[in-house]
């Protein structure tokens, strides 16, 4: 059999890429069977092992194993609320594509992305897009944004598709890795993807002028190898992110500025909510840590904010 990697999906068929070529497959019956709790039992990203079938016109073949997956990322499935929908895996990086306007990027959405990437042990990084558009009042709670997302430790970058602004160093922090790129509808992702391979002519279209809204142009995941170094994957926006299958008390684990000073607690299952003697809640104080990200946090353990 044949190692490869699922490069995208239509429907109930998949091509995956091996040493050997890009295979058009479809998926055993069985595989199918024992995956109850997505709705697609195959992502992008997956690894995959496939046999050959004899077709003159295409290189085919069956998946007939999905190997353990390093990680993934998934959201809830808009058509079936007991189900999830696997965006895709072994992610190294995730890059999320912001946007203070044009569309808007609510604050929340950025941190209930980086929880779930801290539980998946993913790499993150922001990407504040369309930086030509802004006033200068926009441009200031962009650099507060920026300091307070630095500080913890991840990168930031601004950047401009118009004029290429940082677009090289974008690229260059991508290399050797498998990228995730995600964001809502209109946000950027695809023009961005144009800018890193100007050989790419990938579809991309303006914001609808009623709602500011993007429309979606990525119909489905799919990986795009800008060269030997760098592989992305373009994913269709996404307007929600819910916490799912990450437990509550492993939520105050998933803010790294937390876990820096947790040591100063007295309890050692402190959850910094009204603990006496409280590291994090000391460093809030002293404004060492952001209170936004904080009440963000709290909003966070609220069980009817899981899903969103």
């Amino acid at each position: 059999m044949l190692q490869g990697t699922v490069y995208s999906s239509m429907g109930k068929q998949y091509w995956v890429k091996t040493d050997h070529g890009l295979y058009k497959c479809v998926l055993r019956g069985r595989i199918r069977l024992d995956d109850h709790g997505s709705t697609n039992p195959i992502s992008v990203g997956d690894s995959v092992s496939i046999s050959t079938i004899e077709d003159d016109k295409v290189l085919s073949g069956v998946i007939q194993e999905i190997h353990p997956r390093n990680n993934y990322l998934h959201r809830k499935s808009t058509q079936h609320s007991n189900k999830r929908q696997i965006l895709a895996s072994n992610i190294d990086q995730a890059l999320l594509v912001i946007t203070l306007e044009y569309p808007r990027t609510h604050i929340q959405f950025i941190d209930r992305f980086l929880v779930t990437l801290e539980f998946q042990n993913i790499l993150g990084c922001l990407v504040f897009n369309k930086m030509d558009l802004y006033n200068s009042e926009q441009l200031k709670t962009i650099e507060r944004l920026k300091t307070v997302y630095r500080n913890i430790g991840y990168p930031v970058f601004n950047i401009s598709t118009i004029s290429y602004r940082n677009i090289d160093k974008l690229k260059h922090s991508m290399n050797n890795k498998l990228n995730l790129f995600v964001g809502n509808s209109g946000v950027g992702k695809t023009s961005i993807i144009n800018c890193l391979d100007k050989t790419l002519d990938l579809k991309t279209s303006n914001l609808t002028a009623r709602t500011s809204v993007g429309r979606h142009t990525t119909r489905r995941a799919q990986i795009i190898d800008i060269n030997q170094k760098i592989r992305i994957i373009d994913t269709p926006g996404i307007k929600g992110l819910g916490l799912i299958d990450i437990p509550t008390e492993k939520i105050k684990h998933l803010f790294p500025e937390f876990i820096k000073v947790s040591h100063l607690c007295t309890y050692s299952d402190c959850n910094h909510i009204d603990e006496p003697n409280c590291g994090v809640l000391d460093y809030i104080e002293m404004g060492k840590i952001a209170q936004s990200r904080y009440d963000r946090y709290l909003s966070m353990l609220q069980p009817d904010s899981r899903y969103r």
